[in-house]
């Protein structure tokens, strides 16, 4: 993934965990949102964006259903970390 060419690109995260990921790809010009299990680090993903001024929606749910999102909504899913 060419970060320097993701200018209004929509990205999923999946398993975002705190966001960090998220949020640097929507400074970066993305349209971002993050899914994650953990209540406590949807909320901390929450906190960390509006820290950062970066625009990133948050969902708590499972990468196993996705049934929020449309079908084909997205040029980029992503996860770093949580699939081990």
């Amino acid at each position: 993934m060419d970060v320097n060419n993701i200018k209004g690109k929509k990205v999923l995260e999946l398993g975002c965990g705190g966001g960090q990921c998220s949020i640097f790809l929507s400074k970066k010009g993305a349209i971002c949102k993050g899914v994650d299990i953990s209540k406590k680090q949807i909320s901390f993903a929450k906190k960390l964006a509006k820290k950062n001024y970066a625009e990133v929606e948050y969902f708590e749910g499972s990468g196993e259903n996705l049934d929020m999102f449309e079908d084909n909504h997205f040029d980029i899913v992503l996860s770093v970390f949580s699939i081990q």
